[in-house]
């Protein structure tokens, strides 16, 4: 028998109310937790770029992730070389609620789901951290170096076909919320797989001592 009796459309929104101001209230030092990893990840991306600054800042009335760089090598747009101009940068930015936004789905997806166990419900509690960590870190670093990569585009190659600028643009219309539930399943999938490994081996053992 679970030990969640709510159906999961009302466990997903009372995770939500319970998520939401949580991620409110400590959102802020999730990402700037995050920073290093983010920072990282771009320059696998691209290492075209040298960072100047990449934090969390207040644009108008919204808290964004912003990122400024400057080129530290020649950056080839579509037949344009770019070359580095120590006195030239560009930053672009991301708002911080898209990306808390597709953490609290994700969270809340895990949470709804009846589990069958109580083992399996704390397992999917460990996996909650790692895999949202992966989830922002497939997000964010891709998005901004997208919106780095767009101002060049448009700048000098407007027609040019970039892969990374269709990710960014999926992650931006809609994406980052497909990829929270595709997560979230995947993560209450693999986590029932190991579940039900676990209960099998430990039940070939039982018999065995038997």
């Amino acid at each position: 028998m679970s030990p969640f009796p709510l159906v999961p459309a009302l466990r997903f929104a009372l995770a939500c109310a319970v998520l939401l101001p949580l991620t409110y209230l400590a959102g802020s030092t999730l990402l700037a937790n995050l920073m290093p990893t983010f920072h990282w990840m771009i320059g696998l991306i691209d290492d075209h770029y040298r960072i100047l600054h990449l934090g969390l800042a207040v644009q108008g009335a919204d808290s964004v992730i912003r990122l400024d760089i400057t080129l530290q090598r020649p950056l080839l747009v579509g037949g344009h070389l770019v070359i580095p101009d120590a006195r030239g940068h560009a930053y672009v930015t991301t708002l911080t609620g898209h990306v808390l936004q597709a953490l609290v789905v994700y969270w809340a997806i895990l949470f709804a789901w009846p589990a069958h166990t109580w083992h399996e419900a704390a397992l999917r509690t460990c996996c909650a951290l790692p895999f949202g960590w992966l989830l922002a870190a497939v997000d964010v670093p891709f998005v901004l170096t997208g919106e780095l990569w767009a101002l060049f585009v448009e700048r000098h190659a407007p027609t040019v076909f970039s892969p990374l600028l269709v990710w960014k643009d999926f992650l931006q219309g809609g994406g980052r919320l497909a990829l929270a539930c595709t997560g979230g399943v995947a993560t209450i999938n693999l986590v029932q797989g190991i579940e039900a490994r676990v209960r099998r081996h430990y039940d070939h053992s039982h018999i065995g001592a038997v």
